[in-house]
């Protein structure tokens, strides 16, 4: 008999499953509702500077948290630089007066280096 593998791609990981001629079994429910529960996580982007020490330090209580986050360092990437400033002035924010790390949860603009409990306050506002 033939062993049938099929690749599936979930949650952003690849998942090898090898059956014998049978297909696998769907994911119980309630495994499959955690799984969905990933997606609305919280999302936090962090814009910083590479030589920054305060975006440094925001990095290490981000991780310290287990909050996830993308980080993106404006000085090596100018669409990133362009991207964060269309979102301060988007939001009715100045650009000239926005200091890292800046960060964006939820959709929300946090410039000039937002103290974890303003970070905290803002992702516990996203969880109903």
């Amino acid at each position: 008999m033939k062993k049938l593998l099929k690749l599936l791609v979930f949650s952003g990981s690849l998942i090898l499953l090898v059956a014998c001629g049978k297909e696998a079994p769907a994911p119980a429910p309630a495994a499959a509702l955690e799984r969905l529960q990933e997606y609305r996580r919280p999302l936090i982007v962090m814009y910083s500077l590479t030589t920054c020490g305060l975006c440094r330090h925001m990095r290490h209580k981000l991780e310290s948290k287990n909050i996830a986050f993308i980080e993106y360092f404006i000085d090596e990437e100018p669409i990133r630089f362009e991207e964060v400033m269309g979102k301060l002035r988007s939001a009715g924010l100045s650009t000239r007066k926005a200091g890292t790390p800046i960060l964006e949860v939820n959709g929300i603009m946090l410039p000039n280096n937002p103290s974890m409990t303003t970070v905290l306050k803002h992702l516990q506002s996203s969880k109903r």
